[in-house]
């Protein structure tokens, strides 16, 4: 299996992008494992990642050595800022993010019956097969053992995006992928629990949390790495990347990567077990959101509930 490995599959058009210590640029972080804790309890089976240009979009990719080829995904990226659907007549709109992340969905959630146990699955095989598109690169979640997750990384969108600016571009290549194994580490295909039916990336308010950590995440990996004049670059293209994107740079500044990665780790358990609680939990949480606050009161409602029903279990 492809495992902790990085592929140029460009046919060498970006030497001075795609440099020979870039697995040590990205995967630097992993060094300090111990501090990552429950939440990347799964990193020894971090995605291959290949760097491919758009107009590779929907071809077979040899591999270096030519024995093994990958299907590029299509570059779908739709920017989006929400919206798009109204609030019932019975919902009061008073926050300027219920109507971009639809909270109105949370809000009738929480009446959604306690769930006690966490449903847990024999095999990987009956998730299905689900891709989280961005704009600079694709998580492909793995379809059986045979097919693993993967990542993809438009290289030709990075260096469009720097200008041109080398330093920059080798910054925004780091941190791209380290987002899209953000999306990894939070990805419940990767364990043995089963990821519920309602709430899903699908639905904005999931997005807005899921972009918005595996951002903050990355800039926590990557940041103290770059030299100021990168870190401003990256702080920039984050704060302008939209929608649950942006949040990722307040997330940064206003939260430790300990509290982010613990952030991280309610949130992937949240996925699994979704009901009514945890549902008026993330709404209690964005619909009180000011300037990234939300992720603190995130994590301090979902703490309480995963102690409750750890407690629960224990005492029936």
């Amino acid at each position: 299996m492809l495992d902790m490995a990085i592929y140029d599959l460009t046919g060498g058009k970006y030497p001075s992008l795609v440099t020979a210590d870039i697995e040590t640029s990205v995967y630097g972080f992993l060094k300090k494992g111990r501090e990552l804790g429950h939440l990347l309890r799964h990193i020894h089976d971090t995605p291959p990642v290949f760097l491919v240009e758009t107009s590779q979009s929907c071809t077979l990719a040899v591999l270096p050595g030519g024995q093994t080829a990958v299907m590029v995904p299509e570059d779908t990226y739709v920017s989006s800022s929400g919206g798009g659907q109204e609030p019932p007549s019975t919902y009061a709109v008073d926050n300027p993010f219920d109507l971009p992340l639809h909270l109105w969905d949370l809000k009738k959630w929480s009446e959604l019956p306690q769930r006690e146990e966490e449903p847990v699955r024999t095999y990987r095989t009956d998730d299905v097969h689900r891709t989280v598109c961005d704009r600079l690169g694709v998580y492909t979640r793995a379809v059986d053992d045979h097919i693993p997750h993967r990542i993809f990384v438009w290289v030709d969108k990075i260096e469009a995006c720097a200008g041109g600016d080398l330093e920059n571009a080798s910054a925004l290549l780091v941190q791209v992928i380290q987002h899209e194994i953000a999306h990894s580490v939070m990805d419940m295909n990767n364990s043995y629990a089963i990821h519920n039916d309602i709430f899903t990336y699908s639905h904005p308010a999931y997005r807005f949390i899921e972009e918005g950590l595996a951002n903050g995440l990355s800039m926590h990996w990557c940041m103290e790495t770059f030299n100021p004049k990168q870190q401003l670059f990256i702080d920039n293209f984050v704060m302008n990347q939209g929608l649950g994107y942006s949040e990722g740079s307040l997330i940064f500044h206003s939260s430790t990567k300990n509290q982010v990665q613990h952030a991280a780790s309610e949130w992937l358990w949240s996925k699994s077990m979704f009901d009514g609680s945890i549902a008026n939990a993330l709404y209690r949480a964005l619909a009180g959101n000011r300037n990234g606050s939300w992720l603190a009161e995130m994590l301090r409602n979902l703490r309480e509930i995963h102690r409750q029903k750890i407690a629960s279990r224990r005492s029936n």
